[in-house]
């Protein structure tokens, strides 16, 4: 995120009230159950937990949103919302954070995910075939190719929506505030 995108939100949160701040865990929620795409994604990723995971296995709602999660995912996915695309790679790929723990590990969907980041981003496909033969690889580029065409229309985008990957940032020993500058945050 640029200094002018960072500077441009804290104007745009010093408005929020900070008892609708408090409550942005919830909104979430309920934004992503009502249908919204990113919200959809955001939840699924738990942005709506602490940043630095404390208390998730032990937050009364940890249950509701593991059965929840991958659906959500895949919602967001089949709605066209391209940043579920890095999601999935890493959910097949590793269990890298809570969501992608809950999605069974597979190297062809994975690398199908891959695929389709790199089309979704108008990039040049993956290099690295995760061990699998020929044929699996094939697989995959078609996967990502119908994919394409079916969720996201063949269209690409300039970079991801959301900016950053929520689970593959490292926990910090503090939460990040809703709404708090980013250059003072550790």
């Amino acid at each position: 995120m640029s200094k002018l995108q960072q500077l441009e939100r804290l104007i745009d949160c010093r408005a929020v009230p900070e008892a609708l701040k408090a409550r942005g865990a919830h909104y979430l929620v309920q934004a992503a159950r009502a249908g919204e795409p990113e919200a959809k994604l955001r939840y699924a990723d738990g942005h709506h937990f602490r940043p630095d995971g404390r208390g998730v296995l032990s937050d009364p709602g940890f249950d509701t949103w593991r059965r929840e999660a991958p659906v959500m995912l895949q919602r967001a996915f089949e709605a066209g919302y391209p940043d579920t695309a890095i999601y999935l790679h890493i959910a097949h790929a590793s269990d890298v954070g809570f969501m992608a723990s809950l999605i069974e590990d597979d190297r062809e969907q994975g690398l199908a995910a891959q695929h389709l980041h790199a089309r979704l981003l108008a990039r040049r496909g993956p290099v690295q075939s995760w061990g699998l033969d020929a044929a699996a690889q094939q697989r995959a580029r078609e996967l990502a190719a119908q994919w394409h065409r079916n969720y996201f229309k063949n269209r690409t985008y300039p970079a991801m929506l959301m900016g950053s990957l929520h689970s593959a940032q490292p926990s910090s020993s503090r939460p990040r505030p809703f709404c708090a500058d980013a250059a003072a945050q550790p």
